[in-house]
């Protein structure tokens, strides 16, 4: 009678034990599974802290569980390719996404990710060669000291839509730097031109007029001096025939007719002389340049502006010979 009763007894605990290890198993899976689901949506919502703490509490759960460390690991790495991207550490950041792609058991929605990853990495890598090779030329136009050619360059690269992206930061810094020496040229160009030349002083002037008789250069100072006075005096008396209203609308009128330059063709005796040294060196001859009036010099540099092209091939354009 004893032996039965202790068989129930054994029975009976060995029922209790095993289920309660059993419902203990399932109340595990069940946490696990929950962890990486959760994991899971977190890499959907890019929340990749919060999913890496998800992928670790399922592997507390169940220890060395392959899809779990999977996840946990890929996610990781994941994570520093986007951070050695944004480092602008191209070449490593490429490496990093392949890896990426190396789980098996890992995330189908990071492998899909990495993926367009590395083709954006390819693209970067392919616009960065080409901007910089742009930005050579530019600096080589700089170096000869060709800074309107220089800037038209710039503005070619300025122009390009994927240049504005934070890939490109640091040509972009070079570029805005180099277009301020380019400018800071032009304008010491411009200062240098307006300085008084040899040919142009008076001393010069006078010499040459000496070798005309005597009799010739005092005929044409007298009338010289008589045109001026007539002027002067047409002008005084016309001035002093007008009311100061008069004067005033004089003053404002603003019209135009067939020989006024267009908004696009002005220019400052500045510019006009610093684009017409520009053409001299270019090859052009000096009395071809010299005989351009600041109209036609507005006209060849919009003609080179709009059609990306030299100053040189913009006046054979304009003026064809």
């Amino acid at each position: 009678m004893k032996k039965w009763i202790w068989a129930i007894v054994i029975f009976l605990v060995v029922g209790v034990v095993g289920g309660y290890s059993y419902s203990h198993y399932r109340e595990v899976r069940n946490q696990y599974n929950q962890d990486i689901l959760n994991g899971e949506v977190a890499v959907k919502q890019k929340h990749y802290a919060a999913a890496q703490n998800y992928f670790s509490d399922a592997l507390i759960r169940v220890q060395n569980d392959k899809k779990a460390q999977d996840l946990l690991d890929q996610t990781k790495k994941f994570v520093r390719a986007e951070s050695e991207l944004n480092s602008h550490q191209f070449a490593m950041a490429k490496q990093s996404y392949k890896d990426v792609l190396s789980y098996k058991k890992g995330s189908g929605v990071l492998d899909k990710r990495a993926d367009d990853r590395i083709s954006l990495v390819d693209q970067v890598q392919k616009n960065f060669k080409r901007f910089s090779g742009m930005l050579q030329k530019a600096q080589e136009y700089n170096a000869a000291q060709m800074f309107m050619d220089s800037n038209s360059e710039l503005d070619l690269l300025f122009s390009e839509t994927d240049f504005k992206q934070s890939y490109y930061e640091t040509l972009r810094d070079q570029a805005t730097k180099l277009r301020q020496s380019n400018n800071m040229g032009l304008v010491n160009t411009d200062n240098t031109l307006k300085l008084p030349r040899k040919d142009d002083s008076p001393a010069d002037t006078n010499t040459n007029q000496a070798s005309d008789t005597e009799s010739s250069s005092s005929d044409k100072m007298e009338s010289t001096k008589s045109s001026s006075k007539e002027e002067s005096s047409s002008s005084a008396q016309s001035d002093a025939k007008l009311t100061s209203s008069e004067k005033a609308a004089a003053k404002a009128y603003k019209g135009t007719n067939e020989f006024t330059p267009k908004a696009n063709e002005k220019i400052s005796n500045g510019d006009a002389d610093t684009l017409r040294s520009q053409l001299e060196k270019s090859g052009l001859s000096k009395v071809q340049v010299e005989s351009m009036s600041n109209t036609d010099i507005a006209q060849v540099r919009n003609y080179a502006d709009k059609h990306k092209v030299s100053l040189k091939e913009a006046f054979s354009k304009v003026f064809p010979s």
